[in-house]
This record gives structure tokens, C-alpha cells and sequence, in this order.
């Protein structure tokens, strides 16, 4: 589901900066131009949208989901206590901090 969400968002963000970049360059040259000249110009680009430069974005929206929801408890969260023993135990070793910190890090994202 959040995949889909990230190509969804991705493609609003390509044609929402394409849109304006495509307007200023038809303001600059001065060349009469519609929405659906737009659109169409956009719609021949949209395979490099598929470039090196996608992964950034992909990058970039991955770390920036969990700052949306900073600060906003879940219902899994406010019923999820791991008892103190536990957590104790597991802190003991390497192998079960990794594993500790990975799943509170899989929750808390």
C-alpha cells in the first residue's frame, strides 16, 4: 500500500513541477499553448521520469514518511508494551539488540 502511495505521489510531483516548468518555457518563448499541449508534452517525458534521479526521490520520501507522523500514537502502538524482562534479555546480546532495535524501528516507521 505505501508503495503504491510513493508512485502515486511521485507522479504528482512530476506532473505538478512539470506542468510549471512547461508553462514558464512557453511564457518565456512566447508560444501560444493549451492544457492538453502540456499534458501531452509531459506525457512524452514521463519515461525519464524513470531515470537514475528517481531513486533520489524515492529516497527522499522514505525518510521523510515517518516525520509525518511524528508524534501521532497509533492504536498498535498504545496497546504494544514489550515487558521489561524481555527487553532485558534480548539487550544482552548483539544479535538481540539488532533484532530489538529493528522492530522498534519497523513499528515506530
Amino acid at each position: 500500500m505505501t508503495l503504491l502511495l510513493l508512485i502515486f505521489v511521485s507522479f504528482s510531483i512530476f506532473y505538478e513541477l512539470g506542468y510549471y516548468f512547461l508553462l514558464v518555457e512557453f511564457q518565456k518563448s512566447k508560444k501560444e499553448y493549451n492544457i492538453y499541449e502540456i499534458i501531452k508534452k509531459l506525457n512524452s517525458k514521463w519515461k525519464k521520469f524513470f531515470g537514475f534521479s528517481s531513486l533520489f526521490i524515492v529516497i527522499y520520501f522514505i525518510l521523510l514518511l515517518p516525520l509525518a507522523s511524528f508524534g501521532l500514537q497509533t492504536e498498535l502502538t498504545e496497546s504494544f508494551k514489550i515487558p521489561n524482562f524481555v527487553v532485558d534479555e534480548l539487550l544482552k546480546t548483539t544479535g538481540g539488540a539488532i533484532l530489538y532495535f529493528s522492530v522498534i524501528a519497523l513499528i515506530v516507521y
